[in-house]
């Protein structure tokens, strides 16, 4: 329960822009992939910093390549955003086998410099976030034109598939099924990056909760991303994308598991449309999640949001709402523990059979949740065909008999 509460109140505290700038920033890496432009006059880059004393004069060889790739990284951060996320800690360093010292006299020159300025907001302090200066943005390589950035990619790869359980996680032996679909979905993505923009690492995994019954979703760097600055500036054949999702997913499926049809809006059914949508939507979320409905009230996270879903004065009467959503939808009277788990399961296979479907086709798609981020053009297309492998998915009677 505590760990649920503390979800929420990050998730009101992200609706501020800057602490969402603060969250959502590349971090400097001796993992960075950089494009052959970003290699010329290498040199007079290193010399730059040298010159400030951010770093060492000669640079020992045996870390040349990293340096190089740290300097680069920090640079393609700026360009793109403006700010960066430096680690400065030494377990960090240590762990990529590159030297603490080197991050921190870096951090520190360009500080004292007045390149660099600590944000005033920070979501955390390792690593912390920088703001860049006009002076050092109007001293850095700049990216020619139809070219691209160098590409992040993450320091620690995961497994593929993952279950996990309360206290720890294990890769079991009987899961071939769902690694070959990993497996192959990372290699198409791979196998296609030049078609990708705005998205440096493809890797996906998936991770089952308890069982491969329960959860399924799956994550990456790309899930990571924030939906309205990041994940909507990606392109896919130089062409807009957008999130074909389910609208509703847990509910929509909840429905079809006790035999009925789904409505064209869940949380606007019958006596729901009085209700404002986003807190229908809310509160379904969160009774899916916790496994049953509170005994009186509406969570105090819920009721801070009270102007943003329209009800300034107060939220409607608790009892009269939840009877309301039972009048509707009786099947919500009794709920079970890990409902969101068992929900996602059936979410993901249908996002799974989809991708594929997908990929038979030459088209890409990028897993988010109960969504897929494709190319505007094939939206209408996808969304269809997610919302039928839904459909099919909660109709097979053998559907998780593995």
């Amino acid at each position: 329960m505590i760990d649920w509460i503390a979800r929420e109140v990050v998730k009101d505290w992200f609706d501020d822009p800057d602490v969402r700038k603060s969250a959502f920033v590349k971090r400097v890496t001796t993992k960075y992939e950089p494009q052959p432009w970003e290699m010329d006059g290498i040199e007079g880059r290193l010399a730059f910093y040298q010159g400030l004393g951010a770093l060492s004069n000669p640079i020992r060889e045996a870390s040349r390549e990293k340096t190089i790739r740290f300097i680069l990284s920090f640079e393609s951060a700026l360009r793109q955003k403006g700010r960066v996320a430096l680690p400065i800690q030494k377990d960090y360093w240590r762990e990529r086998s590159f030297s603490d010292r080197i991050p921190l006299k870096f951090k520190r020159a360009l500080v004292e410099a007045g390149y660099l300025s600590v944000r005033p907001i920070q979501i955390s302090k390792r690593p912390m976030v920088f703001d860049t200066s006009l002076a050092l943005a109007f001293l850095l390589a700049p990216r020619p034109d139809g070219e691209r950035e160098g590409k992040f990619i993450r320091d620690r790869p995961q497994e593929l598939v993952e279950v996990r359980e309360p206290g720890f996680r294990h890769v079991p032996e009987h899961l071939p099924p769902f690694l070959a679909e990993m497996e192959e979905l990372n290699a198409w993505l791979a196998a296609n990056a030049e078609r990708i923009e705005g998205l440096d690492d493809l890797r996906f995994h998936r991770i089952f909760q308890g069982n491969v019954h329960n959860g399924g979703r799956l994550y990456g760097a790309f899930t990571n991303m924030d939906k309205e600055y990041e994940r909507a500036a990606i392109r896919i054949d130089r062409e807009a994308t957008d999130e074909a999702d389910l609208n509703g997913a847990g509910l929509s499926i909840l429905l079809l598991l006790n035999g009925l049809d789904v409505p064209e809006d869940p949380y606007r059914e019958g006596e729901l449309a009085q209700y404002d949508r986003e807190l229908v939507k809310a509160v379904m979320t969160r009774i899916f999640g916790k496994g049953e409905w509170w005994p009186n009230r509406l969570p105090p996270d819920l009721h801070r949001k009270k102007a943003s879903f329209g009800y300034p004065d107060g939220l409607p009467n608790y009892q009269d709402f939840k009877a309301a959503v039972i009048r509707v939808y009786p099947f919500l009277a009794e709920l079970q523990p890990r409902l969101t788990f068992m929900l996602e399961r059936y979410e993901s296979e249908a996002l799974m059979r989809t991708l594929h479907w997908l990929r038979e086709r030459g088209e890409i798609g990028l897993p988010i949740h109960d969504g897929i981020r494709v190319k505007e053009s094939i939206y209408q297309d996808t969304l269809e065909m997610f919302q039928a492998n839904r459909d099919q998915v909660c109709r097979e009677e053998e559907f998780g008999a593995w």
